[in-house]
């Protein structure tokens, strides 16, 4: 996201993205290298009268964004421009792993395998030596990186049923 100096806070823009049509034309614009930039100014495709203060404020900096990318202008000098990168590439998985992981949440394999959403034949599985999907592997991972919280939630998401006698 470009960063202003302004007092636009996050909820003004999510409420201008979800609730103006033009919105949806001005986001699905990509540019490339190919790219000859003669999408339509966001000034052309709306009435600005009916915007609010805070989304007249964005349609304007979107313009001059655009205006800056059609000139070529050193966008990197002007803009705080960021790529968020999440580096959760799952732990390997061993039997053993799998089972120390069971057992820091004191489950049994029907109640871990219901927990993460799977059967509790692949629990039974994983614990013999087959290997968890990558999915399951981060699951596993977060229990093992905040214990505590995973074990209340699955407490909380404990209800105990009596059988009809």
């Amino acid at each position: 996201m470009i960063s202003r100096d302004r007092n636009l806070q996050p909820e003004d823009l999510l409420e201008f993205i979800e609730l103006r049509p033009f919105t949806k034309r001005w986001a699905e614009l990509e540019l490339d290298d190919e790219d000859d930039l003669t999408a339509p100014r966001a000034n052309d495709m709306i009435d600005k009268s009916k915007l609010t203060d805070a989304e007249r404020e964005l349609v304007e900096g979107f313009d001059e964004f655009l205006d800056d990318l059609r000139s070529d202008a050193p966008i990197e000098k002007k803009y705080t421009c960021r790529r968020v990168v999440l580096e959760l590439e799952p732990h390997v998985y061993t039997a053993d792993r799998v089972k120390e992981t069971r057992k820091l949440l004191n489950a049994s394999q029907a109640l871990f395998a219901q927990f993460l959403g799977v059967s509790v034949k692949s629990v039974r599985a994983w614990e013999q030596g087959a290997k968890p999907s990558p999915m399951a592997c981060r699951f596993m991972d977060e229990i093992r990186r905040d214990t505590p919280y995973w074990k209340a939630r699955l407490k909380d998401a404990i209800k105990v049923r009596t059988a009809d006698c």
